[in-house]
């Protein structure tokens, strides 16, 4: 189901491009309720009016519900330590593997792959500031992609940040522990 939803989860990075979108979405859904009203006092509840009100107040609802479903319960900015997040990770046919001495090995997809820019194989990882962890190939190279750790349902995730702003992540909350 949040798989449904994530169809209609709207983004963005505009200053009140929240607030804009609920707005609009609010006016019409104001005005297709109206237009059902109007066609149900008139018993004409099979007419093309009635039947397109009601099928765009329905995704109108969706967007509503997708929304305020995929936020729920997320903590963007959790402290970690790192017992934490050692261990094996998994998401969608990748595997992450983070061990204790800052080694990892990667065994990801071409998805994962292609977002991350790394090899699969073994990998060094490293702590940055409170939030992120920093993987690369070897410990030679000085900058690699970042991966955020956050706590979904008091549950440590990892995601790839790869977005500019938190506004606009996707939504995936990418790799879980493996149990």
């Amino acid at each position: 189901m949040q798989d449904f939803f994530h169809l209609f989860r709207f983004g963005t990075d505009l200053p009140f491009g929240y607030l804009g979108f609920y707005l609009i979405l609010g006016f019409l859904s104001a005005i297709f309720f109206i237009i059902a009203l109007r066609e149900i006092k008139r018993q004409k509840i099979f007419s093309f009016r009635f039947v397109f009100s009601f099928l765009t107040l329905l995704l109108c609802g969706f967007f509503f519900l997708a929304n305020f479903t995929s936020c729920t319960d997320i903590e963007f900015n959790t402290i970690f330590s790192e017992k934490d997040i050692v261990g094996t990770w998994i998401d969608e046919g990748s595997q992450l593997q983070l061990n204790k001495d800052g080694s990892a090995f990667l065994n990801l997809n071409s998805v994962d792959l292609q977002r991350l820019k790394l090899k699969n194989g073994k990998a060094v990882w490293s702590r940055l500031h409170d939030f992120n962890i920093r993987l690369r190939n070897t410990p030679k190279d000085k900058y690699g992609p970042l991966i955020r750790v956050i706590k979904a349902s008091n549950k440590y995730r990892l995601i790839i940040e790869d977005y500019s702003s938190l506004d606009l992540w996707d939504g995936d909350l990418g790799f879980r522990k493996a149990p």
